[in-house]
């Protein structure tokens, strides 16, 4: 199944990787350089997370697949930030990870996967995520739980 992801014609849909009762995951290719990487969401009683996945601001399918869906909770790579010498292609920095956002519109970002290097630079990466998503957002921890009402 996720092979076809990446065979598909057009990658710029979302993709059902799993329907078992109320459970819908879909997923979608994005640009990760030329190591493939996929996002999802998880659809669960009317509920739902979009994780983003490692990506690169060059996923313009995943932003405009999912422009304005509002999902409950988006979880986004806080990888690097706009401070000198970050490697750039691989990871969305912290303003177009702020794009995206906006653009998905969730009730709750969640910056995960954090590394060093961005967290080093978190007040400034906050305050340029800020200059476009402004909504709730967290830095989660590992094992940290949301709930979603």
């Amino acid at each position: 199944m996720i092979d076809r992801l990446y065979q598909s014609t057009s990658q710029t849909e979302l993709q059902p990787v799993l329907r078992s009762g109320r459970l819908e995951i879909d997923a979608i290719a994005i640009h990760h350089l030329s190591v493939p990487a996929l996002a999802y969401g998880v659809r669960h009683d009317g509920k739902t997370i979009v994780f983003a996945g490692d990506q690169s601001f060059l996923s313009e399918d995943f932003v405009e697949v999912l422009r304005g869906s509002q999902p409950d909770i988006l979880v986004m790579r806080n990888v690097i930030s706009l401070a000198e010498g970050q490697p750039r292609g691989l990871h969305r920095d912290s303003r177009s990870i702020g794009q995206a956002a906006k653009a998905l519109s969730p009730r709750l970002l969640a910056l995960s996967h954090n590394m060093q290097r961005a967290l080093r630079d978190q007040v400034n990466d906050s305050l340029t995520i800020g200059e476009n998503y402004t909504g709730a957002m967290v830095i989660a921890a590992d094992l940290d739980c949301f709930a979603i009402e």
